[in-house]
């Protein structure tokens, strides 16, 4: 092993799988979170299209668009 920038790093084929392990790890992160920020998007514009009109269904839809654009919200951070 050897010390660089306040960072351990290895050498050789243990060193290689693991720096190849955590890179693919970040690669299926990035696709995770793309799926899941597309479907938010898609239910928030079926939302959009299904406003209600009644004062119960309108609390209800106000609660879940809230939600949506909660979570969207840490995807622009």
């Amino acid at each position: 092993m050897n010390v660089v920038n306040g960072h351990k790093e290895e050498y050789g084929i243990s060193g290689l799988m693991k720096f190849i392990w955590n890179w693919c790890k970040l690669v299926m992160q990035g696709k995770k979170d793309e799926l899941r920020h597309l479907e938010l998007l898609k239910e928030k514009k079926e939302l959009e299209n299904s406003r209600p009109h009644g004062i119960d269904d309108m609390r209800r839809w106000k609660h879940s668009m809230g939600k949506i654009l909660q979570e969207l919200e840490l995807y622009n951070k």
